[in-house]
């Protein structure tokens, strides 16, 4: 019962959009500016960087706290990355409104910190080296997360890493890619919005189909 009263913890936390908090106190509905997502990548295309490091932390510390207080309460590694998944869900999907989520790529980060703390630094290394080459916020999410699997899936080789965490990092990969599907298709044709607005191809139609990572 703790542990499953410690997951509906995590993905209530997850549902707290700080992108929509940061909104409303600027007088910004970022739904319909930017790419329309609720993340950090749009924080900062519509309002800048700071702005978007602060949503940035705030939502990467909800998957960090989910799963570092499901290890400090002794809930062992099954329910530790079953929160952490949780609270990304959350964010992707919040229960007030499932379509009205982010992409998940900040809190699955900072998840990934706590489960598996050098992996966590891989994909964050990855994810910040690729956003920097190709400006595509995307990417660096898609590549981060391939990257941190890779690292995990070392760290379980090597007996670093138990099976239950990288079950729960293969779950939260899984979910990213999935909500960044349509990315991928856009990224395929050419289409995918820049980190700081506008399509590769710098159409007005590139600009309008964008989404974030």
């Amino acid at each position: 019962m703790k542990a499953a009263g410690a997951i509906l913890l995590a993905y209530g936390l997850g549902s707290c959009l700080f992108a929509a908090v940061v909104g409303r106190i600027v007088g910004r509905d970022l739904r319909r500016e930017g790419s329309g997502n609720l993340g950090a990548s749009n924080v900062q295309r519509v309002l800048g960087l700071g702005p978007g490091l602060v949503v940035f932390v705030l939502d990467g510390a909800k998957g960090a706290a989910a799963a570092a207080g499901a290890l400090a309460l002794g809930l062992g590694d099954v329910a530790a990355s079953a929160c952490a998944f949780a609270a990304v869900l959350g964010h992707c999907a919040p229960f007030w409104n499932p379509r009205a989520g982010g992409k998940g790529a900040s809190t699955g980060a900072f998840a990934t910190c706590v489960l598996a703390p050098l992996a966590g630094a891989v994909a964050l290394c990855s994810a910040l080296m690729l956003r920097v080459t190709t400006k595509k916020a995307s990417l660096g999410t898609l590549g981060g997360a391939g990257a941190a699997l890779l690292a995990a899936g070392v760290g379980v080789g090597v007996g670093a890493l138990s099976a239950s965490r990288f079950g729960g990092l293969a779950a939260i990969a899984v979910l990213i890619a999935w909500r960044h599907r349509g990315n991928i298709a856009r990224l395929r044709r050419g289409e995918e919005l820049g980190a700081t607005g506008g399509s590769s191809d710098g159409s007005a139609e590139g600009r309008a189909k964008g989404t974030d990572g």
